[in-house]
């Protein structure tokens, strides 16, 4: 039987967190990709969203229909998603669940401007030791 060999691997990989918080009128996708850049982070996990969009377009699926709506200052309720770093720019989506016309709609996010103190929570991993 011919030997193997090994090296053990002694480093861990450790969940960070890392909070985006918005100004008034900033672009959230926008800023949310330019603290990807800013931090080097490769890959992040959206763990939740608190504010309000204040302008914005979300597009969901109502009773299986694909819907686009134009958002206004509604209150995120929560959010989700994940964005990579691509080859020229992130690539992802932002998931938000907001009130729209007395329901609570998840959709994506295409555009939309923040309301003061938008706050995006990620979790990333690095590698320690």
């Amino acid at each position: 039987m011919a030997e193997t060999e090994f090296e053990l691997f002694p480093k861990r990989r450790v969940n960070k967190y890392l909070t985006v918080i918005l100004d008034e009128d900033e672009e959230i996708i926008g800023c949310l990709k330019e603290a990807l850049k800013n931090n080097e982070l490769e890959e992040c996990t959206i763990v939740g969203c608190e504010g309000v969009v204040k302008h914005g377009v979300i597009n969901y699926f109502h009773k299986h229909v694909y819907k686009s709506k134009t958002v206004k200052d509604a209150t995120v309720i929560n959010g989700s998603g994940r964005f990579v770093r691509g080859a020229r720019d992130y690539e992802g989506n932002l998931h938000l669940m907001l009130p729209l016309d007395g329901e609570k709609v998840n959709g994506t996010l295409v555009k939309g401007k923040a309301e003061n103190d938008f706050k995006i929570n990620l979790r990333f991993s690095k590698i320690e030791g």
